[in-house]
């Protein structure tokens, strides 16, 4: 998996064994016996030829399969998603060192999948795929702080947070001073409403290295949905203005707690720098329906039809519920 690390590791060994090796005389030499002639050639070097095929064979060559149905795996397929996931259960059945990396693109693919227009079979099918393959992986290995965060992550994105919080819990157990483990630990208590829990996760992530721009970004969001202005007013200035407007955690964070002002102070800035940019107009326009600002939504909504004149009939829907609440 990381072949420039163990060319460097083993050339390393090498020079080591080299250099002791030129001074048989000294007595701490690495390595200084010379087989015999007969005993090299009739059993170390066939010994050797065989254990080099079976290993090939055995742990090579599965694993080589492995990673080209891997590759298809995650690649449009004619047969569709089904194929997909027809692939990625190939992959799994080889049981080989790639399967670490079959389990992560599985749970990536049924997360892009969730969120797409298919069937909810496939969705289901996907789901369930993952689920086993995770939790199979954290049996085998259940004190990897890794796989725990994944699955954590992984029942976060389909709101399953009690179940979540169970996986990330045990990860903090095992590696409790790693920030990222905090903020996925943060977005399940987020999930479940629970903003104080998730404000604390957040303050000890930030604690743990108060340097780190990321970890004072989402400790600032914990205090936007926590209401902590005096918080607010300590970390706000020390955040650059440009990560508040791209940041898209700081607009659902204002949208959520309904400090709209806000919302539309950060929707107009990001307008005004790309015009174009309809997305931005339809979320500015959905905040003004919101408010209760009917005309100013419709207005928006009239300019991203103009831009976009496939967006017509969909945006003259949009525009009849706004006029109909």
């Amino acid at each position: 998996d990381n072949l420039i690390s163990y060319i460097v590791f083993f050339t390393l060994l090498a020079y080591m064994h080299g250099t002791n090796t030129t001074r048989k005389e000294e007595s701490n030499a690495f390595y200084t016996k010379v087989l015999p002639e007969d005993s090299l050639r009739w059993v170390y070097i066939p010994s050797v030829v065989l254990l080099t095929i079976a290993m090939v064979y055995f742990v090579n060559v599965p694993a080589l399969i492995a990673n080209k149905t891997l590759i298809k795996s995650i690649q449009p397929q004619t047969g569709g998603p089904e194929k997909n996931l027809e692939l990625f259960k190939k992959t799994l059945s080889l049981n080989s060192f790639g399967s670490t990396e079959a389990i992560e693109q599985l749970i990536q693919t049924t997360v892009q999948i969730n969120g797409g227009q298919f069937p909810d079979k496939v969705k289901q099918d996907f789901y369930n795929l993952s689920k086993e393959q995770i939790e199979k992986k954290i049996k085998e290995v259940p004190n990897d702080a890794r796989y725990l965060v994944f699955a954590g992550s992984f029942f976060n994105r389909f709101d399953q947070y009690d179940e979540a919080l169970k996986y990330l819990n045990q990860a903090i157990k095992e590696s409790p001073t790693k920030q990222s483990i905090y903020y996925e630990l943060g977005s399940s208590y987020l999930g479940k409403g629970d903003k104080q829990k998730m404000f604390e996760a957040f303050k000890t992530a930030y604690e743990l290295k108060p340097s780190s721009d990321e970890a004072r970004a989402i400790y600032a969001v914990g205090a936007i949905y926590t209401n902590n202005t005096e918080l607010l007013k300590e970390l706000l200035p020390k955040l650059e203005q440009e990560r508040i407007i791209t940041d898209n955690r700081f607009l659902k964070a204002y949208s959520d707690v309904g400090n709209f002002a806000t919302v539309v102070s950060i929707l107009n800035t990001r307008i005004q720098r790309d015009p174009k940019n309809t997305q931005n107009k339809l979320s500015l326009a959905a905040t003004f329906a919101t408010m209760g600002e009917k005309a100013k939504a419709v207005a928006l909504l009239r300019e991203v039809i103009a831009m976009e004149p496939k967006f017509k009939e969909q945006g003259e829907y949009y525009i009849q519920q706004i006029n109909n609440q």
